[in-house]
């Protein structure tokens, strides 16, 4: 069986669908599932795409529409006319992006089945966003491809529900996404990211990892720490991400709050670097508006950390689990659980312990990609 995989890009700074994509493209091949990946070439000069090793990846120059439709691509599109009926099916990663009205088209006029994992798309937070051009988009271009999809992909159950608001009789699969967990098994030593990151030693660390954007929750985040820090020195908010143009806003929240020596901006981190912010913090904390499924908030429970996350964050198996909080979007309500967490060495040792029994179970990349595997043969050509 031979699965072609469309995405809009792999450098790192696209997010969770890069790294998706690579994570299941592996686990498919120890299961004799062949995969091939179609993507977009970095537009920026120096990003370096993430590593596919386990799948065969063609990288196709961007057009000159790209600027306001990402990953807009003619030669992908000539190529996904000409090969697309080589493949038993095809998924999509995404929506909205070029790549994946491409290749729906193509696979919708060659009969070739193809499964659309939306990826947060339909959210209602995704769903405002560029709503205008959204409703363009999907009124002119592409209101069939979705309802002509074969099968639809769905995180979580709230995912499932938001898909379902926006098509109609297309079968949808919930399978949440996963990590490896091996990666997490062998943490750097704490005082690691204390060499790289001078000002730490002796504070309890609360970790944030993700884009810097709106959506996030930052102006939560940081009016809760700041009520959760005021009066005391020991605690301090590291906040690691790519700048989506909400950075200068949270910088100026931080200031105004007087928190500038208890709130490092540290960028995007990676690799080692991102393993050692995870082994050096006490909690990680997302209080985001809405998340299709955080592979974030995952990556921290592998990593034996306990989690303070929002409702919006829809992964109530944390809090079921005993691995972290579940809090309204309420500042107050955050700082108050940030600080009876932080206070109590006993809740934290045994939430730590839970988060990593929690993340290596269901969530294993080996366990999803026998999932995804029954999807594929349910749906490829015969």
């Amino acid at each position: 069986m031979h699965i072609l995989h469309v995405v809009r890009g792999l450098e790192p700074r696209l997010g969770g669908p890069p790294h998706t994509v690579a994570a299941l493209t592996s686990s498919l091949a120890k299961i004799g599932v062949e995969s091939t990946v179609f993507s977009t070439a970095p537009l920026i000069p120096g990003d370096v795409p993430v590593s596919v090793p386990d799948a065969e990846v063609r990288m196709f120059d961007s057009g000159w529409l790209a600027k306001y439709w990402p990953g807009h691509s003619p030669a992908m599109r000539r190529e996904l006319d000409r090969t697309i009926s080589r493949f038993d099916a095809v998924h999509i990663h995404e929506l909205w992006h070029y790549p994946n009205y491409a290749a729906a088209g193509a696979a919708l006029h060659s009969d070739v089945p193809y499964i659309i994992s939306p990826l947060g798309g339909f959210a209602p937070t995704a769903v405002s966003k560029s709503r205008l051009k959204k409703w363009l988009f999907n009124s002119l271009v592409a209101r069939r491809l979705p309802r002509r999809a074969t099968s639809f992909h769905a995180m979580t159950a709230r995912e499932g529900d938001d898909t379902a608001a926006h098509v109609s009789g297309v079968p949808i699969d919930v399978i949440p996404l996963g990590i490896d967990p091996t990666r997490f098994a062998s943490l750097p030593a704490p005082g690691e990211f204390d060499r790289s990151y001078p000002g730490l030693e002796g504070k309890r660390v609360a970790v944030f990892l993700g884009r810097l954007s709106r959506i996030k929750g930052l102006d939560i985040l940081i009016d809760g720490f700041a009520r959760a820090a005021r009066g005391r020195d020991d605690l301090h908010l590291v906040i690691a991400g790519p700048d989506e143009g909400y950075e200068g806003a949270a910088r100026q929240m931080v200031a105004a709050a007087s928190l500038d020596s208890k709130v490092s901006f540290i960028g995007p981190v990676y690799d080692e670097i991102k393993l050692a912010a995870l082994s050096r913090a006490d909690v990680f904390v997302l209080t985001s508006y809405g998340e299709g499924f955080s592979v974030a908030v995952l990556e921290a429970l592998a990593a034996s950390l306990p989690v303070i996350i929002s409702t919006e964050c829809h992964f109530p198996a944390v809090a079921e689990a005993g691995a972290g909080r579940e809090i309204n979007l309420d500042a107050g309500e955050f700082g108050t659980t940030l600080t009876s967490l932080l206070d109590d060495p006993a809740e934290l040792k045994k939430m730590s312990a839970n988060a990593r029994a929690m993340a290596t179970g269901p969530y294993s990349w080996d366990t999803i990609g026998l999932a995804f595997r029954e999807i594929y043969q349910r749906v490829k050509r015969d």
